[in-house]
C-alpha cells in the first residue's frame, strides 16, 4: 500500500479519552494479525467535517475461532448486535474495525464482508443485488443506541453508474450536491482513464432507519482527494460549513478509495471521502493524545 503522510487529526480534548481507548481497542483486536487494509475517512455535511475516522481489517482465514468469538465480548458490542455477528461469521472472506469520533460521542463499528458464497446469511437476491458486508455500529457508552447497516452490491455498468449519480432518480433534494461529487469523481476518473471500471458499486440501507446511500470503489482510478477541490468546494458553498478546511487539504496527495453519498438515518445529507491509511496514522494519533 502507498506510504502516505500522517491523518490531520482534529478533536477536541475533551473528546480525546475516550477515542484513546476505542482506538487502543482496535489496535489490541489486531495484535499478531496480518492487517490487509487501512483507511483512514472524512464525512462532509452541512454539520460541518468529521474527519476523525480510522478503519483496519483482516482476514479471519487461520485465526483461531475462539478469538473471533471473543470479538463481540472484547469491543464490547451489545448483545442484541452480537448474536448476529456470531452466527454470520462462517460466510465472512474479511472483518473490518473501525472507530469514528463525532462532535459528541463516540462509535465503534465492526464490518463482515462476505463471500461471493453467502450461504445461511441473509442473502435473497433482490433485483440483481446481493450482500456484500455488513455493519454494526454502536455507542460503548450507550448500548441502547445501535445501528446495523447492510451493503448491497449492484452489478452496473459504467454509463449506468453515471446515469444513476447524475440523473439521481429516487434521490430526496437534499442529497443532490453529494450526488454531483460523486458524479465528478467518476467523470474525472474516466477522463484520466477512459477504460476504468473495475470499482464495487454498493448501496446502503440500515434497519430501522431512512438511511439511503450508495458507494462507488475507487482504488483502482488512480484519483486522489485534490483531484475532487472543485467539486468539493462548490459542496462547501452547497451547505455552507465553516470548518477549517486544513484537513480536507493535508488530504490532498492521497489515494481514494471509496466515495459514499446520500442521506443518513436521520434524514442530513453526507459525502464521505475514504483514503488509503497506515498503522502511522493510528500511531500519530495516540502520540497526540499523549501530548495533553
Amino acid at each position: 500500500m502507498t506510504k502516505v503522510a500522517p491523518w490531520p487529526w482534529s478533536f477536541s480534548a475533551a473528546q480525546r479519552a475516550d477515542f484513546a481507548g476505542g482506538l487502543r481497542s482496535l489496535l489490541k483486536q489486531v495484535e499478531g494479525l496480518p492487517v490487509i487494509g487501512w483507511e483512514s475517512s472524512c464525512r462532509l455535511s452541512p454539520t460541518g467535517l468529521r474527519p476523525d475516522r480510522l478503519l483496519l481489517g483482516f482476514s479471519p482465514a487461520g485465526v483461531a475461532a475462539r478469538r473471533l468469538q471473543a470479538l463481540p465480548t472484547s469491543l464490547g458490542m451489545p448483545a442484541s448486535q452480537a448474536d448476529s455477528f456470531l452466527a454470520a461469521q462462517g460466510e465472512v472472506s474479511q472483518i473490518l474495525l473501525a472507530i469514528e469520533q463525532t462532535h459528541d460521542y463516540l462509535e465503534l463499528k465492526v464490518y463482515l464482508s462476505f463471500a461471493s458464497r453467502l450461504g445461511a446469511v441473509e442473502t435473497a437476491v433482490v433485483e440483481k443485488r446481493s450482500l456484500a458486508m455488513r455493519g454494526y455500529k454502536w455507542h460503548p457508552g450507550n448500548p441502547d443506541r445501535t445501528r446495523t447497516s447492510d451493503y448491497w452490491r449492484q452489478p452496473v455498468t459504467i454509463r449506468r453508474l453515471q446515469e444513476i449519480l447524475e440523473q439521481r432518480e429516487g434521490v430526496q433534494p437534499a442529497a443532490t450536491p453529494a450526488y454531483a461529487v460523486a458524479a465528478c469523481a467518476v467523470w474525472t476518473a474516466l477522463a484520466a482513464r477512459p477504460y476504468w471500471h473495475e470499482g464495487d458499486f454498493l448501496t446502503t440501507t440500515e434497519q430501522a432507519s431512512e438511511r439511503s446511500s450508495c458507494s462507488v470503489r475507487l482504488y483502482e482510478s488512480g484519483l486522489r482527494v485534490v483531484d475532487l477541490q472543485p467539486a468539493l468546494a462548490i459542496l462547501q458553498k452547497d451547505w455552507l460549513f465553516s470548518d477549517d478546511k486544513q484537513c480536507i487539504e493535508r488530504m490532498g496527495q492521497r489515494p481514494l478509495g471509496w466515495i459514499q453519498v446520500g442521506v443518513d438515518g436521520q434524514g442530513e445529507p453526507f459525502v464521505t471521502l475514504y483514503c488509503e491509511a497506515s498503522r502511522t496514522d493510528a500511531q500519530q494519533a495516540l502520540s497526540l493524545l499523549l501530548e495533553d
